[in-house]
């Protein structure tokens, strides 16, 4: 399977800090980890380079050394989390000895498994509301997602390798769209309906149908 670029490999405006020694890099990734609970706890709303620089014990001169502005700090976020989701996908489809089906279906799980987890969904619920209103997020949010059908698309060429690009990548798009909208209605904390009973089955069983010829 041809592997995609990540969405760090993407051209885009700031790096993820400015530190080159072990000691700076590790404050960058204290510095992300806080922001990433911020987004969680308390929202864009309470996104502020001031509370970060609180959460991480440090000054806020000394914060903005690392990332000059909110919008710089908040897209170097999202390039790290999303590359972690992409790095741990890639490491259950990139299995040559395992068959296109299993690989198809483990990163359908993949992504099951993640909207079961209460800090990746209010993560997630919360960078699609951003991106509605935010210039800085909606970008990368575009990135990560052409990134993840690119993902599908191929899974579904190696799965049904006649069915040809182009229905490939609309299909993916259906999948992914499927598997998104999901999460509304099963993510954590949302209520088990009765009336979804079987509901991961039959996405599976969906996703399934949609990416074979």
């Amino acid at each position: 399977m041809r592997q995609p670029k990540r969405v760090s490999d993407a051209p885009r405006p700031g790096r993820p800090g400015t530190a080159v020694r072990a000691k700076g890099q590790q404050r960058v990734q204290e510095i992300l980890d806080a922001a990433v609970s911020v987004i969680i706890d308390d929202g864009y709303s309470g996104f502020t380079l001031r509370r970060i620089a609180e959460l991480t014990e440090i000054s806020l001169s000394n914060l903005q050394y690392y990332f000059p502005s909110k919008e710089a700090l908040l897209q170097a976020m999202m390039v790290r989390e999303f590359d972690r989701s992409t790095a741990e996908l890639d490491a259950l489809i990139e299995r040559p000895a395992a068959k296109p089906k299993t690989r198809f279906l483990q990163a359908i799980d993949y992504v099951l498994r993640d909207q079961e987890t209460e800090a990746r969904c209010a993560l997630f619920w919360e960078l699609w509301a951003m991106s509605v209103r935010e210039p800085t997020v909606s970008p990368v949010m575009d990135t990560f997602y052409d990134q993840f059908m690119r993902r599908v698309t191929e899974l579904i060429l190696d799965l049904s390798p006649t069915i040809g690009r182009a229905v490939a990548q609309r299909r993916a798009g259906l999948i992914v769209s499927l598997l998104e909208g999901a999460s509304l209605l099963r993510g954590a904390g949302k209520p088990r309906r009765t009336t979804l009973a079987g509901f991961e089955k039959e996405i599976r069983e969906t996703c399934l149908v949609l990416a074979s010829a």
